[in-house]
């Protein structure tokens, strides 16, 4: 199937669709992501590619316009696969005497908002075309012969980090993408730049232009649907656990003690979307998600006990109209009063 789509793009001409258009179709209705608290990370490399990765990394920046998305043919252009909630908030004083905020974003996974496609890397050099045996909605060639296979995709589990990291682990284990892509946060090429890998210096000086080759933007999937289809065993997802310190052998049974009976009255009110205690936050449903203009976007999330938060924990919902609701109110949606409830 692969193949048969490689071979009809050499009859062709190049698909003309910009990065922009390109990202546009990957976020669907949610971009420009200006009016929402998440962004997409773009990145960007001029010159020497490994030069510049050896000295100080690929730096991602938040798209909140169309401008800013990366597009120089002469660059290594590249879009995160998901999007990325702010990991601080800065504030300073303006020269209008008042107090501002601007947001600090990191593509770490702590910050995970929600996967918006799956990729597979290295298709054709490191995994066989033969392999992949379900439409794509993208292909780019990102060196010769080799290619990145995109799904766009939708549904509420894309919010779920646990099983978007669990997919990505499933479809590497099956062979299906290189090994070393592995991430929800892995920085894939646009269709529009260069890849400026030395290796790939043709006799005039001019490195490989990246090109997009197939484009079926309206090709959307579940994962449910590429779990079925590439028949995906999703095994325990292996998650970075919190600095611990020693706090005590009585306290932490404290904790413990408290942090279950808190799962056990959020999951009474049937709000836990997904259990991970080696995790620092689980996926939980937002109570007031009714009120939210997007009704899709109804997932918040539940932190466990550990010292940033005192040992109590942390609710927080990214929906505007959210704002301000935390753990106190989650209290007292599931009709327990207040913290000591659990204790």
């Amino acid at each position: 199937m692969l193949k048969k789509l490689i071979e009809a793009s050499q009859e062709k001409s190049n698909l003309e669709v910009s990065n922009a258009d390109f990202l546009s179709a990957v976020c669907g209705d949610k971009f420009p992501m200006g009016k929402y608290p998440a962004r997409m990370i773009c990145g960007k490399v001029l010159g020497s590619f490994e030069a510049r990765v050896k000295a100080a990394g690929i730096r991602g920046i938040p798209i909140s316009n169309l401008s800013q998305i990366p597009s120089t043919i002469d660059s290594n252009n590249y879009f995160c696969i998901s999007s990325f909630l702010p990991s601080e908030m800065n504030k300073f004083i303006g020269i209008d005497g008042l107090e501002h905020k601007t947001a600090i974003w990191s593509r770490k996974s702590d910050f995970f908002h929600q996967m918006k496609c799956i990729s597979l890397d290295d298709i054709g050099k490191k995994v066989n075309l033969n392999s992949v045996t379900l439409p794509p909605s993208a292909i780019i060639e990102t060196s010769p012969g080799n290619y990145q296979i995109h799904y766009i995709l939708s549904g509420d589990d894309t919010y779920n980090r646990t099983k978007c990291e669990k997919v990505i682990n499933g479809l590497a284990d099956a062979g299906l993408t290189d090994g070393g892509a592995k991430g929800i946060n892995r920085f894939m090429r646009l269709p529009v730049g260069s890849n400026t890998k030395k290796h790939l210096s043709e006799e005039n000086g001019q490195y490989f232009q990246t090109r997009l080759i197939h484009w079926e933007p309206k090709k959307i999937y579940t994962l449910d649907e590429l779990i079925s289809h590439y028949k995906l065993s999703l095994r325990p997802f292996r998650n970075r656990r919190i600095k611990q310190i020693d706090i005590g052998v009585q306290l932490k049974q404290d904790v413990d003690q408290y942090w279950e009976n808190l799962l056990s009255k959020v999951e009474t009110k049937n709000l836990i979307e997904d259990v991970n205690l080696m995790n620092e936050w689980i996926t939980v449903e937002c109570p007031w998600s009714e009120n939210h203009t997007d009704k899709a976007a109804r997932i918040a999330g539940l932190a466990s006990p550990n010292i940033r938060n005192g040992w109590i924990g942390a609710f927080h919902c990214f929906h505007r109209s959210c704002r301000g609701k935390n753990l106190k109110d989650l209290f007292a949606f599931i009709g327990q009063g207040d913290i000591n409830a659990c204790k």
